[in-house]
C-alpha cells in the first residue's frame, strides 16, 4: 500500500463503532483502517472481554491494541491501536464506572500534542430527586 505524506503535524483519525470485533476485524482492517492509512484507529463496541487473546486483531504495521472491555456483561469496549512511528502514551486515569474509557497524550513530529480520548458513556439513570452526583463526566 502506498503512503501519502502529510505534513508533521497532521495524523489522521479513524473512529469506527464496530458492534463485535471478532466478527468485523477483517472489514474494518482491509475497508477502513488501510485503504485510509489511518494513524489511529479508535474502536468502540468491541464486544471483547477477558477470554479474548490480548493479541487479537493486531495490524501489520500497528501497534498492539490497548483496549478496554466491559466487564459484567456482553457488548460494550474500546480499543484503540496506533501506526508504528506515532508517539502515544497511555495515561493513567481512572473513569468513573459508568463509563469506558482511555486516555491518550499523542506527540506529532513537530513536537505539539493532543489527548486521543475512545469512549462509550452507557445510560445512567439517577432516581428522582437523587443527592447523588455522578460528577463532572455527565457534562
Amino acid at each position: 500500500m502506498v503512503r501519502t505524506e502529510r505534513p508533521s503535524h497532521t495524523l489522521k483519525i479513524l473512529s469506527t463503532k464496530v458492534r463485535g470485533l471478532r466478527t468485523n476485524i477483517g472489514d474494518l482492517t482491509h475497508n477502513c483502517v488501510l485503504r485510509h492509512s489511518a494513524d489511529v484507529d479508535m474502536v468502540t463496541e468491541t464486544w471483547l472481554n477477558n477470554q479474548v487473546e490480548p493479541t487479537f486483531g493486531k495490524i501489520r504495521g500497528y501497534t498492539q491494541c490497548s483496549r478496554r472491555d466491559r466487564p459484567e456483561r456482553a457488548g460494550g469496549g474500546v480499543a484503540v491501536c496506533f501506526m508504528e512511528g506515532v508517539q502515544a502514551q497511555h495515561l493513567d486515569v481512572v473513569p468513573p464506572p459508568h463509563m469506558e474509557v482511555m486516555f491518550f497524550r499523542v506527540v506529532l513530529a513537530d513536537r505539539s500534542a493532543f489527548c486521543c480520548v475512545p469512549c462509550i458513556a452507557r445510560h445512567v439513570r439517577e432516581p428522582p430527586r437523587s443527592s447523588t452526583s455522578l460528577g463532572p463526566w455527565t457534562t
